[in-house]
């Protein structure tokens, strides 16, 4: 059995595993990769994500060094949401709902870390949730903001294990003010209420309550999609907004893969706003909006197949129409 370490912060509520290693390490030794280097000779931790690859000897290392139970220690890392929000995470190919570090060599190109300024200025000790990497959250419910991707001053992704956290790496602005955005009230409790579910204080609204997780949220995810990078998602969007308010614009990707994974925070949020009103009273709204866009069937099942859920395909079979023929 190996000896606890001096200083033993245990995780705190939702955080991410590689803020809970940042914690630990800073905490022991001047330098974090001196400590990682001591404990785990000749592992290279942050070269990758790490809080995707989740090694398990490194999670049952720090939970011996910490006294943290095994089960604790496992819920920082993305791989505990597998079965509940997707089937699994993929560490070399894009993941359904995780958001892309796009780690190159020791680089981070793209912004999977998420932030709540508000959050980190009133932590006692600042640290990163694990709801921060995931697509489903736009927003911070606690203070009702838009969650923040990227550094106001220089628009570097957040990289917590480098330079002086909470300040950007790059630049040294201070993360705990960031101006953030006011969320939208029906994104706030959409999210709110998607959150509770992967966390099991929850279910699925009323009528989808009888879908496992993993089903609604891939309903959710296509919906989304449809939303986002559809040929008649300008139309839905329009429709949706007519109804309910709401900016209709399209979205920015970071690349020409039209993943929702792939959309900023601000963007995202947007589009969520939208989601929230289509799943409302599910399947009523959603067809009704969606006819009245012209959505089509083959149009409204445009994405991969596997993942469509069935309660998602046989709305759309029996209330959307064929289109031309």
């Amino acid at each position: 059995m190996r000896d606890l370490l001096p200083w033993r912060p245990k995780p705190k509520d939702d955080e991410l595993l590689s803020s809970w290693l940042l914690r630990v390490a800073v905490g022991n030794s001047p330098k974090l990769h001196t400590f990682c280097h001591i404990v785990w000779p000749n592992r290279h931790l942050w070269n990758r994500d790490l809080d995707a690859m989740a090694p398990s000897d490194i999670v049952q290392t720090l939970a011996s060094l910490t006294g943290t139970s095994a089960t604790k220690a496992w819920g920082t890392t993305l791989p505990s949401l597998e079965g509940t929000l997707y089937e699994r995470v993929r560490v070399n190919n894009a993941s359904r709902w995780v958001l892309p570090l796009g780690v190159y060599h020791r680089t981070r190109r793209r912004a999977g870390q998420q932030w709540c300024g508000e959050c980190l200025r009133h932590d006692p000790q600042p640290y990163y949730r694990k709801n921060w990497r995931l697509a489903i959250s736009s927003t911070c419910s606690r203070h009702g903001l838009v969650l923040a991707d990227r550094c106001i001053e220089c628009a570097s992704p957040a990289v917590p294990h480098r330079g002086d956290d909470p300040n950007c790496h790059v630049c040294g602005s201070d993360r705990r003010f960031y101006p953030h955005l006011p969320a939208r009230s029906e994104t706030l409790q959409f999210e709110h209420n998607l959150r509770s579910i992967i966390a099991g204080r929850a279910r699925p609204p009323a009528t989808l309550k009888h879908l496992y997780p993993v089903a609604f949220f891939n309903l959710v995810r296509q919906v989304l999609s449809i939303v986002t990078a559809n040929p008649r998602a300008q139309r839905l969007r329009d429709v949706v907004c007519k109804h309910h308010g709401g900016d209709p614009r399209p979205a920015l990707f970071e690349t020409k893969l039209g993943a929702p994974e792939l959309l900023s925070s601000v963007d995202r949020h947007r589009m969520m706003t939208m989601v929230a009103h289509l799943l409302d009273g599910w399947p009523y709204k959603f067809t009704a909006l969606s006819a009245e866009a012209g959505m089509w069937r083959s149009w409204a099942m445009r994405g991969h197949q596997d993942s469509i859920p069935y309660e998602y395909a046989s709305v759309v079979q029996r209330y959307l129409g064929a289109g031309p023929t």
